[in-house]
């Protein structure tokens, strides 16, 4: 078991498709070069199930087949946490999410900046976005900052119930929905800069969305 911040190997995620074999490939390569010892979890590939949704988002307009499926996967994911119950934080990644040498040493050391009260820790997040701004500094490496992103993010057995509870309709991306319903009610912080980044971000994996 790995000393902070409780999560041992059986509590580590990733989510990919299984309709998209090089992604899962190139991901499990990655996270066993890196010495990342994930779970693959098998979510919906909205285009091949037919997915739609009816609501539209708050700009307008309707999410795509890929955006839908990937809030399911997300959902369906928290819920086989929530059954699980293992009492323990769980860090959830998607398949192309790009991890630093050395990720365990450097995790540790910014680990000890976060404030104990934390319920979701983001690890990386979307520097490209216009929006993301620090709500407060909390540190050299930690701050208060919704993050545009869900590439990499830790959840406390506490946060599961806030998660299942305000993201059950699929009317905004995953991050936004998580952004607009759920952190108002979650003790939450970003690692910044972005411990762990995107590989979509640098045009290695093109994106199935």
């Amino acid at each position: 078991m790995y000393l902070f911040p409780m999560i041992n190997d059986s509590t580590i995620y990733c989510i990919t498709l299984k309709q998209t074999p090089e992604r899962y490939e190139a991901a499990r390569k990655h996270f066993e070069d890196k010495k990342i010892p994930v779970n693959f979890f098998f979510g919906i590939h909205g285009p091949t199930f037919g997915i739609t949704t009816l609501k539209k988002q708050r700009e307008g307009g309707f999410m795509s087949q890929g955006h839908t499926g990937l809030i399911l996967s997300h959902y369906m994911l928290w819920s086989h946490i929530k059954m699980r119950g293992s009492g323990i934080p769980s860090l959830i990644l998607e398949d192309d999410a790009e991890i630093p040498d050395d990720f365990w040493n450097k995790f540790t050391s910014i680990s000890k900046q976060v404030p104990d009260d934390w319920e979701l820790l983001y690890l990386g997040s979307n520097p490209g976005s216009p929006w993301e701004k620090a709500e407060k500094v909390v540190s050299e490496n930690i701050a208060v900052m919704p993050a545009y992103a869900t590439h990499a993010y830790m959840i406390k057995p506490s946060a599961v119930d806030i998660l299942l509870a305000t993201n059950h309709v699929a009317s905004e991306h995953i991050d936004v929905q998580i952004i607009r319903n759920s952190l108002p009610f979650l003790k939450h912080y970003c690692i910044t800069p972005s411990l762990i980044t995107q590989r979509t971000n640098v045009g290695i994996w093109p994106t199935s969305l």
